[in-house]
């Protein structure tokens, strides 16, 4: 920077929450001119498009970055981390050695899209949607299960690259939509909802799917920091970003040291004296390795040499202690080779067991897997018997709702009938009389000559009578209809 205003708004940006940045950053007043004069131009590369190689180097320094918090909580880094960043630089390696710390192969497979890894690398490499588990699920014969209410995965029932696909899936950084968030497993070091067996790779494949760039540079959760990002105050910072740039852009597989570097970088100074047993070194940064349990093989051996380290350069002590070292690894490599016998006598022993034991594990599975096939069908079952059943609670109410109103237009037919019935009754009454009053008088009521004879009271009320009974006839045999 040639000012102190920028810089401090250009560090201040950064620092917020993107990144850190170098405590050796300057402010130069003044910057001397470089003589190009004599500079080979370089040759022009066909090359010119980036984006695969940017993509790929951000992919690999989030697969460092969140590799190293899938070991246990005490430790700053995961136990294969150091393993794998050798396979990028031979300095690295040397120092592994000199710590007499094991090497393995497995995780560098991964970034050669090699060996066992080459069924996630396919997919790491992509968005994980729900139709990319559905997909691999089915190539390995797992089957996805889901909560109901919530919609979230059942991890514990998946394995193998289903399990990390699905973890991939299921949680989400930054502003993604996803189930989960996976600020909580990174404070927590992948030590909640995830398999023991399987924090490092998931925090290794994790890094790599989203990338460095979309991390913030820490997380915190129940005031508890877990620090993401390269802090840029150790060799070994620079070295570890240093290694994976040449491996992506100048396809340098395994780097050496980097003089450039180490004039300016900054450079820890770790007190040998005080390095515990479950201690090694790794450049400038002191490596909290997997607690060694007393009297243990490992923890002898970490002990000698601890010792050797410490008092090893004194007289006398030092061929004492040489004595002492060279007593305690013959006997080691005596113990060392009497367990290997014992073990190999017992996978003998027990190999056919375990056969057994994968056959009934992989009978159980598929049992299950077939029981998971099972409740569905019923519950599909059920769903339709609902719904016939409350189709049929819908006809029996129409069928009920139409009984009340024929039963209702009954009753409003017997209230006519009723009615019909009293007036007969009436009209009886009324014919009576007359005939009565008729006897008493002893009158005949006759037409006039040649004229028809005129009806009398109680024949004009018999034809009325006749005409009730004919429509009294007539309703009830529309009644009857």
């Amino acid at each position: 920077f040639i000012s102190d205003v920028t810089q401090d708004k250009i560090i201040t940006y950064i620092n917020l929450s993107t990144a850190f940045t170098s405590a050796n950053i300057s402010v130069l007043k003044t910057m001397d001119s470089a003589d190009i004069s004599k500079v080979a131009q370089p040759d022009l590369r066909e090359h010119t498009d980036w984006t695969n190689e940017i993509r790929s180097y951000n992919s690999i320094l989030g697969a460092f970055a969140i590799m190293r918090l899938g070991g246990e909580k005490f430790m700053n880094y995961s136990q294969n981390f150091f393993s794998t960043l050798s396979h990028f630089n031979t300095v690295i390696e040397s120092e592994l050695n000199n710590s007499e710390r094991p090497i393995g192969v497995d995780y560098f497979d991964l970034f050669k899209n090699d060996s066992y890894y080459k069924r996630i690398y396919q997919y790491i490499n992509e968005n994980i949607t729900e139709s990319v588990l559905e997909k691999i699920a089915k190539q390995e014969g797992q089957i996805i299960k889901k909560d109901p209410i919530t919609g979230l995965i059942d991890l514990n029932c998946l394995k193998d690259v289903t399990y990390v696909v699905a973890v991939l899936y299921m949680y989400g950084v930054g502003e993604e939509s996803r189930k989960k968030k996976v600020d909580g497993l990174i404070a927590n070091k992948f030590s909640i909802d995830i398999k023991k067996d399987m924090r490092e790779i998931i925090a290794l494949c994790y890094g790599f799917n989203r990338g460095y760039a979309v991390f913030n540079k820490q997380y915190s959760l129940n005031n508890v920091r877990e620090i993401v990002k390269y802090e840029l105050n150790s060799q070994l910072d620079y070295y570890t970003i240093e290694s994976i740039y040449q491996y992506v852009f100048n396809d340098n597989t395994r780097s050496e040291d980097f003089p450039f570097l180490d004039k300016w970088c900054p450079i820890c100074q770790p007190n040998i004296e005080l390095i515990k047993i479950n201690q090694y070194i790794v450049l400038d940064k002191v490596i909290e390795a997997e607690n060694i349990p007393f009297t243990s093989l490992s923890w002898i051996k970490n002990a000698s040499n601890y010792l050797f380290k410490v008092v090893g350069n004194i007289e006398p002590f030092r061929q004492i202690i040489q004595k002492l070292l060279e007593i305690i690894n013959d006997d080691l490599r005596r113990i060392i080779e009497g367990i290997k016998q014992e073990i190999l006598s017992i996978n003998k022993k027990y190999s056919e067991s375990g056969k057994q034991i994968t056959l009934i594990k992989d009978n159980y599975s598929r049992l299950e897997n077939e029981n998971y096939s099972i409740n569905n069908s019923i519950n599909k079952e059920i769903v339709q018997l609902k719904k016939a059943i409350t189709n049929c609670n819908g006809s029996c109410q129409t069928i009920s709702d139409r009984i009340k109103c024929v039963e209702q237009e009954n009753q409003d037919l017997k209230n006519t009938l009723h009615g019909l019935l009293s007036k007969v009754k009436e009209l009886t009454e009324l014919t009576q009389q007359s005939n009565k009053k008729e006897k008493l008088s002893g009158k005949n009521t006759t037409s006039a000559r040649g004229k028809k004879p005129l009806k009398t009271s109680s024949e004009t009320e018999g034809t009325d009578l006749e005409n009730i009974k004919g429509t009294l006839f007539n309703q009830k045999a529309d009644a009857s209809k």
